[in-house]
C-alpha cells in the first residue's frame, strides 16, 4: 500500500484484512508493553459500532443505523472473518477505528474495535491512512485513574482501568 495514495477503486477486502491483522498485532503488543496481564494469543473481537457524530454526511459516505446498539457501551462479539464481513461492506469500510486490548481472561484477549458510522470507499477520509493504516488507530488500554500519564515504568492489571462493558 502507497502511504497517502487515494484509491480510484474500493479498498480489496484482503487489504482490509491485512490492516486488521497488522493493528491487532501492534495492540497487543503495545498492551503488553503496558500491562501485567498475560494475554493470551488467542482473541476474539468486541466491535462498538456507530461511535461517531453522523449528521452531515459527504456525498461519498454511507451509515447503516441499523448496526447502532441500544447504548453505546453495548458491543457485538465476533472472530476474524465476522469481523471482516461486518466492516467491509462493498468496499467501503469506517472512516476511523480506534483498535486496543480491553479485556482478557485465561483464554482469549478481547480486541476493542470503537467504530465511526460513516462508511466510505474514499482514503482520503481514512483518519489514519497517512500512516499506511487506513482507518485503524491503536490506542493503548484504558488506564486506570491512579497511573500518572506519562510514567511508563508504572504497569497496572487491565482490569484495574474499567468494569467491562456489557454485551449487547
Amino acid at each position: 500500500m502507497n502511504s497517502g495514495v487515494t484509491r480510484l477503486n474500493p479498498m480489496l477486502v484482503s487489504d482490509f484484512a491485512t490492516l486488521l491483522d497488522t493493528s491487532t498485532a501492534n495492540a497487543i503488543a503495545f498492551a503488553r508493553s503496558m500491562v501485567l496481564d498475560d494475554l493470551p494469543n488467542s482473541y476474539i473481537y468486541r466491535v462498538f459500532p456507530n461511535q461517531s457524530c453522523d449528521e452531515h454526511l459527504g456525498p461519498d459516505e454511507l451509515v447503516y443505523p441499523d448496526d447502532s446498539l441500544v447504548d453505546v457501551h453495548d458491543y457485538i462479539e465476533m472472530g476474524r472473518d465476522d469481523c471482516i464481513h461486518f466492516l467491509y461492506r462493498d468496499g467501503r469500510v469506517p472512516e476511523w477505528i480506534d483498535i486496543s486490548v480491553g479485556a482478557v481472561d485465561h483464554e482469549f484477549t478481547y480486541i476493542y474495535l470503537r467504530c465511526c458510522g460513516r462508511f466510505t470507499a474514499n482514503d482520503e477520509r481514512l483518519y489514519y491512512n497517512q500512516f499506511d493504516r487506513g482507518p485503524f488507530g491503536v490506542k493503548s488500554p484504558a488506564i486506570p485513574p491512579n497511573i500518572e500519564l506519562g510514567d511508563r515504568e508504572i504497569k497496572f492489571w487491565i482490569g484495574d482501568a474499567v468494569d467491562p462493558p456489557e454485551r449487547g
